[in-house]
């Protein structure tokens, strides 16, 4: 193998690489959109949760008054 084959081998190689890394890129941008999605929803959840809680509290308070 000449040494213009090997630089012509190594520059395809890199090459590969680089879309590779371009694949990657877009992989990984994709999961923070999806992460941040996440994050969304679990603030929601959070939230749906606490007025859950609220309104069970209530519940117990008026079942106490009830048996009364």
């Amino acid at each position: 193998m000449t040494d213009g084959q090997k630089l012509d081998l190594i520059l395809s190689k890199m090459t590969d690489m680089q879309s590779d890394i371009g694949s990657l890129k877009a992989d990984v941008a994709t999961l923070k959109a999806d992460v941040a999605g996440l994050k969304t929803d679990v603030a929601g959840l959070k939230t749906d949760v606490a007025g859950l809680k609220t309104d069970v509290s209530i519940l117990k308070t008026d079942m106490e008054n009830v048996k009364k």
